[in-house]
């Protein structure tokens, strides 16, 4: 009396429903492994810079916003991680504002393709003045504005210095300037997780900088390929992006 006895399909069924979890446990397992991983990249491009590298190919400002991120996935970025899903999730671009001259008026259209692909462009006005020189006519010579400055301020939005953690997987950065690298520096070692893809011209980026992305600043003498897997930092040459954008 009191006593309560177990009952015995209940008991026998037990097993059979416990094989049944694990079985279905092992199913979200490989189905989870086989799911791609998603990686979100944000392009930053400084266009000054590529208005300067894009003139050896006679492209300037007449090269299509998609075409290059088309170069991009197709040839450096899916090459990281070949069984990634690649999505650009930020698209920013910085330069100056541009003069009301012929050049002017086409990087102004260059600006509205951006646009139209959805970049946020963020301009910097143009400085007049240049160490009390002066131009005909009285005219001060304009200077190019500080783009390299807002450079700097997208690659911290990306990596997620005003938010809890970063806004992508791996920042793309089309510029080649060495200014940036003690802000790499710091972002990488702020962010475990992030990734940092250069972009640049070969032929003038400088040496150190160079050998810094591609992982080599440890004095050990290894190949790209292999520098790069165990490295969250990377240079990429901008002439193949180039050649493929092409008309």
């Amino acid at each position: 009396k009191g006593v309560l006895v177990p009952h015995h399909d209940a008991a026998a069924a037990q097993p059979q429903h416990v094989d049944d979890l694990a079985s279905h446990l092992s199913s979200l397992t490989v189905s989870s492994a086989a799911r791609p991983t998603c990686t979100r990249i944000g392009v930053i491009l400084d266009l000054h810079y590529l208005e300067i590298a894009a003139k050896e190919y006679s492209l300037r400002t007449s090269w299509d916003p998609a075409a290059l991120e088309a170069e991009l996935v197709k040839h450096y970025i899916s090459r990281s991680c070949p069984s990634c899903q690649i999505t650009i999730t930020h698209r920013l671009a910085a330069d100056s504002g541009g003069a009301r001259t012929r050049s002017g008026d086409a990087k102004r259209r260059l600006h509205d393709r951006l646009r139209s692909r959805g970049y946020a462009l963020h301009l910097s006005p143009n400085k007049a003045g240049g160490g009390g020189a002066t131009l005909r006519h009285g005219r001060q010579p304009v200077q190019q504005g500080a783009t390299d400055v807002v450079v700097s301020t997208l690659l911290f939005e990306l990596a997620g210095a005003f938010a809890a953690a970063p806004l992508v997987d791996e920042i793309c950065l089309v510029a080649g300037d060495s200014d940036f690298q003690p802000c790499l520096r710091r972002l990488l070692a702020a962010r475990p997780g992030l990734r940092v893809c250069v972009v640049a011209n070969e032929r003038s980026v400088q040496r150190g900088y160079r050998r810094w992305l591609e992982g080599k600043d440890d004095g050990k003498d290894t190949s790209n390929e292999e520098a790069s897997k165990n490295c969250r930092r990377r240079f990429v040459a901008l002439k193949d992006l180039l050649r493929g954008m092409k008309p």
